[in-house]
């Protein structure tokens, strides 16, 4: 009798408990207003409000019907689904008309996202056309993110096509801690188109592929099996994940919101950019403040880098900056990169992550001096540090740090001697710097030079200089060619040509090189 009423107490107890579960999660996921799609998507609406580009939104109310509120029966809408949208084939389902009303129900807040959309939709109609997939398609990325970028779904999938990261890394995406190309928006949209034909080659269904594209492929399959095989996306709906079931339905309520939605909000921004190759660590406050931008814009330009930060380190990322700002950059890209960079770069060179390139590296790996080195000695003075120490003889903060045993800035100190590995044909150059003044120094590092110097370089080039020819090719600046032969700057290669304007070189141009 113990053990009856033992065993009858223990399945209450399991059947309340599994009650209580059931609620839960009926109340956190359930199909009403309050479902993981609306809130999310909500979300990420609200957080658009706090995004640069969001201020630059101009709304065009129309003051004879501010609302732009249109009344349309279920007939009108599901033949514009048919008529004009029929690669999808499309439903006006429950669920397509309960998303457009929270749609209707966050209209000033969805217009604003409507705009973003706009901007960029004949990127994403034009990219996707072109793959054989319907331009609806496009939609997706209004559909899931409210244009938020930066919006993370609850498998971590990213950017507005919301791509888990393992089809990103398979498209060929570069995903660490530092930076996330799914935010970029054509490498995502190349990496979405890529998933999708995958996926449409298993299922030769757009809803299904869109359905796997969002919960992926092994929950869609599970949710076939669970149905009796039947291959149907309307019918397998309620078996498939709650975090991504909702796609198709609210791509169809998208387009009907963008049909019938009569607003024309507009950006008042045109991204008319100028691209720079970084190829040294940069922080956005150093580009920012010396060449005066706007840090928001930058990170709206540049939405790959995490955290302000191009880890540029043994590999080259392309810099988006606001055009007419390019010239500028190239005459004062060494100050940039010295710029405040020890008090930015207070970090571990081996916390940097190793980005893939042709031959294998090791982040822990120490730059080696210059080949047919020589050791030359700098004594600290006030105002010093290791930025601006880098700048006057070329070579970077690790290197300083490693000769000399440096672990930290602050160690620096004014009358300590600094070891420097420079070229052997240009020490005599270098082991002037340690006896300019200040100001010397400071015109050095800006491009110029000082009568000493320029006798001291003139004397060694005659006396040890080998002189090659380099051709100018298209993208080359006067920084990028410089970086190519060690020891050289941009101040050398403008004087050996007589370059009055460093903007103004040529493709096919043969400049002068001295080693």
């Amino acid at each position: 009798m113990a053990k009856q009423k033992t065993l009858l107490l223990f399945l209450l107890s399991a059947i309340i408990y599994s009650n209580i579960s059931a609620q839960l999660f009926n109340n956190q996921y359930s199909d009403d207003s309050t479902t993981y799609y609306i809130r999310f998507w909500n979300t990420s609406l609200t957080n658009l409000s706090h995004e640069w580009i969001y201020s630059k939104i101009n709304p065009n109310i129309n003051t004879s019907n501010p609302t732009n509120d249109v009344i349309v029966s279920d007939v009108e809408m599901e033949n514009l689904l048919k008529t004009k949208y029929p690669a999808l084939r499309l439903e006006l389902s429950a669920r397509a008309k309960e998303i457009y009303k929270n749609y209707l129900q966050n209209q000033a807040e969805a217009r604003m996202a409507k705009a973003i959309f706009v901007k960029y939709r004949k990127i994403f109609e034009d990219s996707l056309v072109a793959h054989g997939i319907p331009k609806e398609i496009a939609f997706t990325t209004f559909a899931l993110t409210a244009m938020q970028n930066k919006a993370r779904g609850y498998t971590g999938a990213a950017g507005y096509w919301q791509i888990p990261y393992t089809y990103s890394r398979k498209a060929g995406l570069q995903i660490d801690s530092y930076v996330d190309e799914r935010l970029d928006v054509l490498k995502s949209t190349s990496a979405a188109i890529k998933t999708l034909n995958d996926f449409y080659g298993i299922y030769s269904d757009w809803k299904l592929t869109l359905a796997a594209f969002t919960c992926d492929p092994s929950n869609v399959n599970k949710s076939i099996r669970r149905n009796d095989n039947i291959v149907d996306f309307y019918y397998i709906y309620p078996s498939l994940p709650y975090f991504g079931r909702d796609v198709v339905d609210a791509i169809t309520a998208s387009i009907l919101f963008f049909e019938y939605d009569k607003s024309s909000y507009s950006i008042d921004y045109i991204s008319r950019v100028d691209t720079v190759d970084i190829s040294r660590k940069l922080h956005f406050t150093q580009i920012c403040e010396l060449l005066n931008l706007d840090i928001n814009e930058i990170r709206f330009l540049n939405p790959i880098f995490k955290f302000d930060f191009v880890p540029a380190i043994n590999h080259i990322y392309p810099l988006y900056i606001p055009k007419g700002n390019l010239a500028k950059f190239n005459i004062l890209e060494d100050s940039i990169y010295a710029y405040k960079d020890s008090l930015l770069f207070n970090i571990k060179p081996h916390s940097i992550p190793v980005i893939a390139v042709a031959k294998p590296v090791v982040a822990e790996e120490v730059e080696e001096p210059f080949e047919s080195s020589k050791a030359i000695y700098y004594n600290v003075k006030r105002g010093d540090n290791l930025g601006l120490i880098s700048g006057w003889y070329e070579v970077s903060i690790s290197q300083l740090q490693e000769w000399n045993n440096i672990k930290s800035s602050r160690s620096l100190q004014v009358g300590k001697k600094i070891k420097i590995y420079v070229p052997s044909a240009r020490a005599k150059y270098y082991e002037k710097i340690n006896k300019m003044s200040l100001s010397e120094k400071r015109r050095l590092a800006a491009g110029g030079s000082s009568k000493s110097t320029s006798t001291s370089k003139t004397t060694s080039s005659k006396s040890s200089h080998k002189t090659i020819y380099y051709t100018v090719k298209k993208g080359d600046t006067i920084g990028s060619i410089a970086k190519k032969y060690s020891g050289v700057s941009n101040s050398d290669i403008i004087k050996w040509n007589h370059i009055s304007d460093p903007r103004k070189i040529q493709v096919g141009q043969k400049l002068k090189i001295q080693r």
